[in-house]
């Protein structure tokens, strides 16, 4: 995880040299650009993933939680009409 903090972290550093570099007019070599784009990318990707992920166990857990919620709620309910029916 880390490795792709870093990885992404010198992509982007690159790429915003190049921008400044392309606002400054300065000549920059079409192979250099491809080179920025991809280690950029390859920090982004994965770091877009874990993201999804994380989002998608946190929709998961809540969905858990109230799934669980919901099962102790109607086992309080049974309890209390149990209770009601051997007071009667």
């Amino acid at each position: 995880m880390e490795s792709f903090i870093i990885v992404f972290a010198v992509g982007l550093t690159l790429l915003l040299a190049l921008v400044i570099g392309r606002l400054l007019n300065w000549r920059i070599p079409p192979m250099s650009r491809r080179i920025v784009e991809i280690v950029f990318l390859v920090g982004l990707l994965p770091l877009i993933v874990l993201l999804i992920g994380r989002l998608w166990a946190l929709h998961w857990y809540n969905t858990l939680l109230r799934s669980v919620a919901g099962l102790v709620r109607l086992a309080r309910l049974m309890v209390g009409s149990q209770r009601e029916q051997s007071l009667c």
